[in-house]
């Protein structure tokens, strides 16, 4: 008899484990069904950047809550391991998404981090369908919009550092809150940037976040991962721009060692972006309009700057803004820096 409460006992036991071991496995309950899903595609041969990746749809303030579908397919010899998203409000400022929380589908848990603001994809997956639940606001103008800007990586990227192992995207997704809103915006943000004999010399990064690099993060040049993020470069060079000096210029990363920087301590060449620059004499920098900035076009891969003054840039992937720059002062001993405000498009 005891041998035999024994035995149900272990099939009792046994079922509970299988039960715990089931649930954990269970996809998240999904608590908005009838959601409305907005779906971007990504996979190895168009990394985000195409018409099926390039998402704009439109909301309404009584939806609550909405879907951005990931469908990514990637057939690449890397892996993806950590999802990146930033959200932008109105042509403000970007940040990174706030914490969601662990989705679990049929590819397994995608881990949320709320320190991170990441998403860790399954160990192994690279392919899947995520809808990642976000959401709408109650009220807003007909004019208003939320853009989603989504990229994936192999191992741990940064969202001030947006091609650092980067495998994926960027792809976004544009929330219109009106079937008439433009789809067209942008992102602003603010910083200071140092010269080359700067305390801290430094580089300004237009997409991700939007930020200042170091020199140090830049020269922390694994495979290109950190230089391949910046498009601006602040130098001081001579009158005529060919070497080295003291007159402020925007140059473009990608010319550093032709004007005069030490190639032993600049990325290969292959690493670095190439930027365009133009004075700007268009719309006053406070009223720009992301129209206005779809209308730029440069084509010097330097410019001389003065405080208080305004130029437009295209960047190497294709992205058009313009940075104001503010009051130009010293940075130790021989050394400038200036503050800047960037409008770049999405």
């Amino acid at each position: 008899m005891k041998k035999l409460m024994k035995f149900a006992s272990m099939i009792l036991m046994g079922a509970a484990v299988l039960s715990s071991c089931k649930k954990s496995e269970d996809p998240t309950p999904d608590a908005n069904p009838n959601a409305k899903v907005f779906e971007t595609k990504m996979y190895a041969t168009n990394y985000g950047s195409t018409t099926d990746a390039i998402v704009v749809g439109t909301v309404s303030t009584a939806d609550n809550t909405v879907k951005l579908r990931l469908n990514v397919n990637h057939s690449g010899s890397n892996n993806l391991n950590k999802i990146y998203i930033t959200k932008t409000v109105d042509n403000g400022t970007a940040a990174p998404l706030e914490y969601i929380g662990s989705i679990t589908n049929s590819a397994g848990t995608f881990a949320g981090s709320n320190s991170t603001y990441t998403l860790d994809v399954p160990s192994g997956t690279k392919s899947f369908v995520l809808d990642i639940p976000v959401s709408v606001r109650t009220s807003a103008l007909p004019t208003a919009t939320d853009v989603y800007s989504i990229w994936l990586t192999d191992g741990t990227g940064g969202f001030d550092k947006p091609t650092k192992n980067r495998v994926l995207g960027i792809a976004t997704i544009t929330l219109k809150y009106s079937a008439t809103g433009t789809s067209t915006t942008f992102t602003n943000f603010t910083g200071t940037v140092g010269d080359q004999q700067a305390v801290e010399p430094s580089y300004i990064v237009t997409s991700g976040q939007g930020n200042v690099m170091t020199q140090i993060d830049y020269r922390d040049n694994t495979n290109g991962q950190n230089a391949k993020s910046v498009d601006i470069s602040f130098a001081s060079l001579d009158a005529t721009g060919a070497a080295l000096g003291t007159n402020p210029y925007l140059i473009s990363p990608s010319i550093r060692t032709s004007v005069g920087f030490n190639p032993v301590n600049e990325p290969n060449a292959a690493n670095t972006n190439l930027t365009y620059f133009a004075p700007w004499s268009g719309t006053a920098f406070a009223s720009v309009t992301a129209t206005d900035l779809s209308t730029i076009s440069a084509s010097a891969t330097k410019v001389a700057i003065s405080a208080n003054s305004t130029y437009a840039f295209v960047t190497s992937a294709g992205k058009k803004g313009l940075i104001q720059v503010g009051t130009i002062t010293t940075s130790g001993t021989n050394g400038k820096k200036f503050s800047f405000t960037v409008k770049v498009l999405n």
